[in-house]
């Protein structure tokens, strides 16, 4: 747990990493500690070692879906995309409604130009999350990949909508903004993000949906406050 909080809320790379390894020498066999650590290594850039990390964590409980799905997703950050697609399918037939699984199918489908197959993944990933807004902002990305960039703007209106309310996360917020080309927009999201700790900032290295903001000073500058400048490249 300690790990955990090292590395969501307080962005000490380093803390995390030795207290995971600690947590590991005290117990090699706890599944967690393993994929608590190749979460580290996965979004501070180190993927291989990530994805080594995510294998040991699913041998020893290989029924812990999230343990199948994130090590889908690093695989299919590295580009290892069929091998992706295995683990990823493994872990849908799992847990059917575990959500994040489904974000990351859809994902797949998009770059293999299977774009109804991708919505179809999405609008799930958004039913089973309980309409999160993570589960709202992937159903945004696959309208825009559709052309249907009119509904897209609906839902990202209604997520600013629901912000006026209660808390939405605003990199969620940024996410909206990015995919439909608002790069001010979104850039001012982010330093909000910054602003309020938003654990998801843990990802503004690795996050693929980032390729268009990366040689912006003020994205630069926030990737130097988190100490993640180079992470990634």
């Amino acid at each position: 747990m300690l790990g955990w909080i090292a590395f969501w809320y307080e962005w000490d790379w380093r803390k995390s990493e030795s207290i995971f390894r600690h947590a590991i020498a005290l117990n090699p066999y706890d599944a967690e500690s393993h994929l608590g650590y190749a979460h580290l290594l996965a979004n501070t850039g180190r993927l291989a070692q990530a994805i080594e990390e995510a294998q040991r964590a699913r041998e020893l409980s290989p029924f812990f879906t999230m343990i199948t799905a994130l090590e889908g997703m690093w695989l299919l950050r590295a580009g290892r995309v069929e091998e992706a697609q295995q683990q990823l399918e493994r872990a849908r037939d799992q847990d059917a409604t575990f959500w994040h699984t489904r974000i990351a199918l859809a994902d797949i489908y998009r770059r293999q130009g299977r774009f109804d197959e991708a919505a179809k993944e999405a609008k799930l990933a958004r039913e089973y999350s309980g309409d999160s807004t993570w589960g709202i902002i992937n159903e945004v990305g696959a309208l825009v990949e559709q052309g249907r960039t009119d509904e897209a703007e609906a839902l990202r209106n209604s997520l600013l909508d629901r912000a006026k309310k209660r808390y939405v996360p605003p990199y969620d917020l940024a996410c909206a903004a990015i995919v439909l080309g608002a790069m001010d927009d979104a850039l001012a999201w982010l330093e909000k993000a910054f602003a309020l700790r938003d654990p998801k900032m843990t990802f503004l290295a690795v996050d693929k949906i980032w390729e268009k903001l990366r040689s912006r000073p003020e994205f630069i500058d926030l990737l130097r406050r988190m100490k993640l400048l180079g992470v990634g490249e």
